[in-house]
């Protein structure tokens, strides 16, 4: 398993990861843009079973994300 980070921009109980990353510092860059692309996440949509992120902006988690 490789740690990876993900975006997540949540509405109400959902969430739709807008991205995942290789470095905790690329997360956090495109956590932090005001500019994500609005057809970021749309096929990644889902409700996250897994902790609560870490919040870094209004409506905008980083999670630690396993990747198999």
């Amino acid at each position: 398993m490789k740690l990876k980070y993900a975006v997540a921009l949540m509405k109400g109980e959902n969430e739709s990861i807008l991205g995942v990353f290789n470095s905790r510092e690329e997360a956090d860059k495109f956590g932090f843009s005001t500019r994500i692309p609005r057809e970021a996440g749309l096929q990644y949509c889902f409700s996250a079973p897994f902790a609560k992120g870490k919040p870094v902006g209004k409506n905008i988690r980083i999670y630690n994300y396993y990747n198999v």
